[in-house]
């Protein structure tokens, strides 16, 4: 009797479940992905789930007052589609700076990037880049949306990604605040910053930026930015920051 085999989507793998740690105390967790730079490869994430400071105030998050020291990253094992290994990455060097990179703007920007050296072992599924962020598929107010991570620490079986759905909320072209990010209207929680938020078509076809209806051979997916959070607790409404900003970080190496 033959099984048949098991078909994941891409982004349910590329999404990384972290953990943001002060010592043996777990602080927070959240979302990551991986990005490559001049073959250096990156966890690209929010801000302040490296920092473990409020992005605008620099208070500690924890209600304990504690930073994060170290983060564990739920890879993809080499090799074996569906195993997951767990790697710790140092978030302070020796002389407790940041290894990590904030946006050179400053941390208002809630993007960071942290290089990695813990790899061994390791699927390096880096299917978004800043600077080719995909199929040039339209998408503006009202456009539906998905962000890919871990609410409240929740995996979709095994390993991968939770999938929520939401709506751009306001016009990206214009920004938010004069800060390069726009809105969206989704049901998240904690747990899904530093998602990957993006446009994905399945089937492989989708309404062109330039208008009328592209046709791929398979899934397409266009990568819109980082998920920051929600902006107030009362709403459902929440930043994304562009592609760019992440561009910014890396660039910096």
């Amino acid at each position: 009797m033959s099984s048949n085999p098991i078909s994941i989507s891409a982004p349910s793998a590329a999404s990384l479940y972290i953990q943001m740690r002060f010592g043996e105390t777990i602080l927070a967790s959240g979302t990551g992905f991986l990005v490559r730079h001049d073959g250096q490869v990156f966890l690209a994430t929010a801000g302040h789930c490296l920092s473990g400071r409020d992005p605008r105030t620099r208070q500690p998050l924890s209600e304990h007052g504690g930073v994060p020291d170290t983060i564990d990253i739920l890879h993809n094992a080499s090799g074996q589609l569906g195993v997951h290994v767990t790697r710790t990455e140092a978030l302070l060097d020796d002389d407790g700076q940041p290894r990590w990179l904030a946006h050179p703007n400053g941390s208002e920007l809630d993007v960071g990037a942290l290089p990695l050296t813990q790899l061994d072992g390791v699927e390096v599924l880096d299917i978004y880049d800043p600077d080719n962020v995909g199929a040039d598929l339209a998408f503006g107010p009202a456009s539906r949306v998905s962000i890919v991570g871990f609410p409240f620490g929740l995996t979709g079986g095994g390993g991968f990604a939770v999938w929520v759905s939401g709506f751009v909320a306001s016009e990206p072209e214009l920004g938010y605040e004069g800060q390069p990010l726009f809105l969206v209207d989704a049901r998240t929680r904690t747990g899904q910053s530093g998602s990957p938020v993006l446009i994905y078509e399945g089937s492989g076809s989708g309404t062109l930026a330039g208008g009328g209806l592209g046709f791929f051979p398979g899934p397409v997916t266009r990568f819109l930015g980082i998920y920051g959070g929600r902006i107030d607790g009362r709403t459902d409404l929440g930043y994304v920051w562009m592609p760019s900003t992440l561009s910014a970080v890396i660039a910096q190496t």
